[in-house]
C-alpha cells in the first residue's frame, strides 16, 4: 500500500510538472506570437 501511495504521489508530481510546463510554454508562445504581430 505504501508503494501504491508513493507511486500515486510521484504520478501527481509529474502531472503537476507537466501542467506547469504546458502553462509556461503556452504563455511564451502567446508572448512571442504577440511580439511578432
Amino acid at each position: 500500500m505504501f508503494y501504491f501511495n508513493n507511486l500515486s504521489g510521484l504520478l501527481g508530481f509529474c502531472l503537476t510538472c507537466f501542467v506547469l510546463f504546458w502553462c509556461v510554454a503556452s504563455a511564451l508562445l502567446d508572448h512571442f506570437g504577440a511580439c511578432s504581430l
